[in-house]
């Protein structure tokens, strides 16, 4: 394993996010926290902050820390309540993937919910996060697409080749 590839994996992983949040900021607050059938947490509200806190769950225990309870959406009523959220959350990986090293994604982490315990490889762990962060993005970008609010392209290959070009 690289960490190389993560601290990349990551960085467009936020690049992605960064351009659905930005065209979301453009909705209603009625359009953000409307019922939206499509997605498996019932609105665009609630979708997102599934999406930050599992990012938020998986840094925890990426450092073997114990997180905390999931926020509801009364506790996070606004974009702009969540994207501090967010930002705190980056940050904290960003960190994190600052002193990752090659050996330390081989190290076996233990983890639990209320139902078992868990045993994965660290680099499993951050995959998992960027993926099941990848399913929900584009769940969203569909719904605020159908909204009139295209994201555009979320693809990897995009971004490697615009930081190539240098143009981000």
């Amino acid at each position: 394993m690289d960490a190389e590839y993560f601290r990349m994996l990551f960085a467009w992983h936020w690049w992605a996010w960064e351009k659905v949040l930005s065209q979301i900021e453009e909705l209603s607050a009625e359009q953000y926290a409307a019922a939206a059938p499509l997605l498996n947490e019932g609105s665009l509200r609630a979708t997102l902050l599934h999406a930050w806190d599992v990012e938020e769950t998986w840094l925890c225990r990426s450092q073997g820390i114990e997180p905390g309870d999931e926020p509801s959406v009364e506790d996070v009523p606004t974009l702009a309540d969540l994207r501090d959220r967010w930002r705190a959350t980056e940050s904290g990986w960003s960190s994190f993937l600052t002193d990752l090293s090659d050996v330390d994604l081989a190290t076996e982490m233990r983890y639990g919910d209320s139902q078992r315990q868990y045993v994965n490889p660290l680099w499993a762990l951050m995959t998992h996060c960027v993926t099941h962060g990848m399913q929900h993005r584009s769940e969203v970008a569909m719904v605020i697409t159908e909204l009139g609010h295209s994201p555009g392209n979320l693809d990897f290959i995009i971004h490697v080749t615009r930081l190539r070009a240098g143009r981000e």
